[in-house]
């Protein structure tokens, strides 16, 4: 299934190599810089401000400065928390670009100056082939099927959902969500059927306005404005429908099924397109666009592995969770790579990041077959799209059942076109048969084993380009009697499911992505269900899908918290997030290790998974809700707990520390110096950390509170292994009739983080041809453009700043900085891609000028060095390093570049 949230592999990419090309296979894809275009914020404080105005002044002022170069403001951002236009610069005209932007701080209207990225989600469902597409309508071409026993898919009984809505007939109503996403069809029944006042969803906007996002030869988008959030995606050949999923985990309704907060207001936000792919200010605009809605939560089941704060997604988060709204967002992912994998937003100040359990239960695929009573067992390849539902059925051989069904063109059936085909595995490859009876005219393949076995076949398919199914031999073998023993040759299948039990229910997702945030917040905060997840799906696509993701995580515990605003209004209550969120921690359920004895990483769980009706209705309260004892570098040994009793009876608790699994984030098999996350990550019983508490019981009146401090001695392993304790502190109950149990999660690392190298492998000078090796003499010809080169690098291990600093080989003086400094970098994803700075054209600054995140500042002169040799340094500062402290740098040197 998807990992579907923006799940962006965020690699940047030097703008002017996309003229002259990228070294194959040296630069790595993916995120990438958009050519000349930046984010220019206004003051959003002043007491006339206003986005349009000053958005056309700066324009003027910029034209007539430079009336050569072609330059546009394409979005305006207007809102109260932020004042912004896009700036879009001539790319063809890129030695200019800082010259403008200089021109653009001097004229004082801008208060800050940001670049701005495309991103790609790498979606496993992407283009549908002609001969797999739907019809080019949005009819209903598949019905929900009538699944027994439904009401299981839901997980409501394993978050308290069930109770909020049973006992206090508690559905969300009068709270309004906001999603934001690749929209939604609204027109789903379960979702309202349509669109605007008077409907369930009723709010939103088409951010991109195109099918697919693309950036035009001068650097520019074509993406628009719309006020209609559909997602119309099988117009283009696109499946879509992730929107449509997150959307109705939080507010679908229909016989069999029921989202977390069924009758909250809803408003959706289109910010990706149909590939999952979204620009930075189309995403900005989203949130805050939603904002001023009046969204009491905005739930974005997006981000990218940037585990840093300072990334604008997570400052506009921050800006907007600070005003009081509920800003909530998936965690990520890429839990098989390691630690250290959370994404921005979700780590933004404020945000609450949302980790995926579980479900106890899913949907088998079924099919069942005219005149058979019993359903079989399939698998259905999602990427090619749902089996028509109610096609005829034939056989796809005239001897199906030999060794080499299909793989002969000859020996196809006439009577397969318009038809779904079943043929058995062998002779040829699963595309051959498939392309040949696509070929012939079927609509769909069902592939059955050749051994005798129950098992179903597992399909490994490339170039499929109509929907396609396996069955077990047993199945299929049952099914190719039942055609060739009627008259007419044909039977007619029924798409439907069986609800069984998930083996790994009510534990961590292993894709979850691993905390903590860069600077070793604590995240992941908290969990919702994102484990084989049933909810709806485009109609086109089959109404109704299992997904998994962080993505379906993300609205279930957005619509958990509109269930908790619900009971605050009914209350006349008011509290901070900041409060509900520690409310749903405290009373969190713990998914245990293999031991159930040991509780499985805070890093994967967070807190653990909402349990709804404790949150609302327990009166115990403790803050914060998770602590971080940060590495013992920068312990913070003792913390301070505060406990209140907002009851009217005693609470009366035991303090106790209950440990979880620790995380050994390296791997030790190979050089330990160099640092390479363990992938997937490897867990250890042996890394338990010690608490002392000030107090091992407490009682605390009626409302009155008490404080607890807590002081850990961090486990005794070898430092230089990082090793990254976790563990739940418990306040047991001895009054459980009134007062339930309560846990406050810890995170801590052992060791200096400090001490981590940056760079994963050595770095590279790296031209239009080739990869320069050190001991290489590299000739830089400044009348030649080709001869430009990029430094490529690894990163091991983040880092908040890097530098270029420029010397003079033969007298070994520094002359001043080659190269814009790069902020905010992230950790190798596993893939050593090298990540490339900017082109280097044989000039220098005197002083360290801005980075590209950085443009607010005065930007130094540049200057050209004279023919001769040269040598780069780049210095990399390491975790929590001091810039004014010279050890906490890690340098490489280039190798010796000749100017001519």
């Amino acid at each position: 299934m998807y990992l579907n949230y923006i799940r962006l592999s965020w690699l940047w990419i030097t703008t002017v190599f996309l003229l002259i090309g990228w070294p194959n296979n040296v630069l790595a894809n993916g995120r990438q810089r958009m050519r000349g275009r930046f984010m220019v914020e206004f003051d959003h404080l002043a007491s006339d401000a206003d986005a349009h105005r000053d958005s056309k002044i700066l324009l003027e002022h910029l034209q007539e400065k430079f009336p050569g170069v072609k330059l546009a403001t394409p979005r305006v951002l207007d809102y109260k928390l932020m004042r912004a236009a896009t700036l879009q610069m001539d790319v063809t005209k890129e030695k200019l670009h800082d010259s403008i932007i200089q021109a653009a701080v001097d004229t004082g209207l801008a208060t800050a100056i940001h670049p701005l990225h495309s991103t790609v989600n790498p979606r496993k469902s992407g283009v549908i082939t002609a001969a797999a597409s739907p019809a080019a309508s949005n009819e209903v071409l598949h019905n929900s099927p009538k699944i027994e026993n439904a009401n299981l898919l839901m997980a409501h009984a394993m978050t308290q959902v069930d109770r909020i809505h049973e006992e206090y007939n508690n559905t969300g109503a009068g709270i309004f969500i906001a999603v934001l996403d690749d929209g939604v069809d609204y027109m789903h029944p379960a979702l309202g059927g349509g669109y605007g006042p008077g409907y369930k969803i009723r709010y939103g906007g088409d951010f991109v306005g195109i099918p697919v996002l693309t950036l035009n030869e001068d650097g520019s988008s074509d993406s628009k404005y719309d006020n209609d959030p559909i997602d119309d995606c099988y117009k283009h050949g696109y499946e879509g429908g992730h929107g449509t999923h997150v959307t109705g985990i939080i507010g679908a309704k229909s016989e069999n099924y029921t989202g977390v907060a069924p009758d909250a207001t809803l408003g959706v936000w289109r910010v990706l397109d149909c590939a999952g792919t979204g620009h930075d200010e189309i995403f900005v605009d989203g949130m805050f666009a939603a904002h001023e809605a009046g969204a009491d939560i905005i739930s974005m089941s997006l981000g990218d592995p940037r585990g840093w704060s300072e990334t604008i997604g997570a400052v506009a988060a921050e800006r907007i969770s600070s005003a009081g709204v509920i800003v909530i967002a998936a965690v990520g992912n890429e839990g098989a790579k390691g630690a250290f994998t959370t994404n921005s937003p979700s780590v933004g100040k404020g945000v609450i990041s949302v980790a995926s359990f579980n479900n106890e239960y899913t949907l088998q695929d079924t099919i069942l077959v005219s005149g058979i009573e019993d359903a079989f067992d399939v698998s259905i390849d999602d990427d090619l799209g749902p089996l028509p539902n109610g096609a005829d059925l034939v056989l796809g051989d005239k001897h199906t059942g030999s060794e080499s069904d299909a793989c002969e063109l000859p020996n196809i059936p006439e009577n397969v076109t318009g038809k779904l085909a079943i043929v058995q595995r062998g002779g040829c490859t699963f595309d051959i048969k498939i392309q040949n009876l696509a070929h012939a005219g079927a609509i769909g393949v069902l592939i059955y084993n050749a051994d005798n076995t129950t098992g179903i076949l597992t399909l490994v398919t490339n170039n499929a380009t109509v929907p396609v199914a396996s069955l077990s031999a047993n199945n299929g073998t049952a099914i190719v009697k039942a055609i060739k023993e009627d008259e007419s040759g044909v039977k007619q299948i029924t798409v439907s499911g069986r609800v069984v039990p998930v083996g790994a229910a009510k534990m961590v997702s292993s894709f979850s992505s691993i905390g903590p945030s860069y600077e070793n917040d604590f995240k992941p905060n908290i969990a919702g269900i994102g484990g084989m997840v049933y909810s709806t799906f485009p109609r086109t696509y089959g109404s109704w899908k299992v997904l998994d993701g962080t993505s379906m995580a993300t609205p279930y515990v957005s619509g958990t918290f509109a269930l908790y605003l619900k009971a605050l209004k009914d209350k006349k209550q008011e509290q901070t997030p900041t409060y509900m969120l520690e409310q749903f921690q405290n009373y969190a359920y713990k998914a245990s290790a293999d031991d159930p004895s040991i509780y499985s990483s805070a890093y994967r769980q967070g807190a653990g998974l909402v349990q709804v009706y404790d949150a609302i209705y327990q009166t115990s309260h403790i803050s914060p809700g998770s602590i971080s004892f940060n590495d013992t570098a920068n312990l913070n040994r003792s913390q301070t707990l505060t406990i209140f009793n907002n009851g009217d009876s005693i609470a009366w608790y035991e303090i106790t520390n209950h440990v979880s699994i620790s995380i050994d984030p390296y791997n030790q098999t190979s050089d330990i110096s160099a640092y390479e996350f363990n992938s997937p990550p490897q867990y250890i019983d042996n890394g338990t950390a010690h608490l002392r508490f000030s107090r091992k019981t407490i009682k605390i009146s009626p409302g009155s509170s008490t404080e607890v401090q807590v002081t850990v001695t961090p486990p005794e392993t070898d430092p230089k292994l990082h090793i990254m304790y976790s563990g739940f502190i418990e306040f047991k109950s001895k009054l459980p009739n009134s007062h339930k149990d309560m846990t406050v999660p810890y995170i801590g690392i052992v060791g200096n983080q400090r001490e981590l190298p940056i760079f994963d492998t050595k770095l590279n000078c790296i031209a239009a041809d080739r990869l320069y090796e050190l001991d290489e003499l590299y000739t830089f010809d400044r009348n030649n453009e080709s001869t430009q080169f990029v430094i490529g690098m690894v990163f091991t291990t983040p880092s908040k700043l890097i530098v270029f600093r420029l010397y003079d080989y033969g007298t070994k003086m520094e002359l001043g900085y080659a190269l814009k400094p790069m902020k905010n970098r992230y950790r190798d994803d596993g893939s050593k891609a090298r990540i490339g700075t900017d082109l280097w054209d044989g000039s220098y600054y005197e002083t360290l000028p801005p980075s590209n995140l950085e443009r607010t500042l005065p930007v130094p002169q540049k200057h050209e060095v004279k023919p001769g040799k040269y040598q780069i340094v780049v210095q990399a500062l390491k975790l929590f390093g001091d810039p004014n402290n010279k050890n906490d740098w890690e340098d490489w040197t280039s190798n010796v570049i000749q100017v001519v």
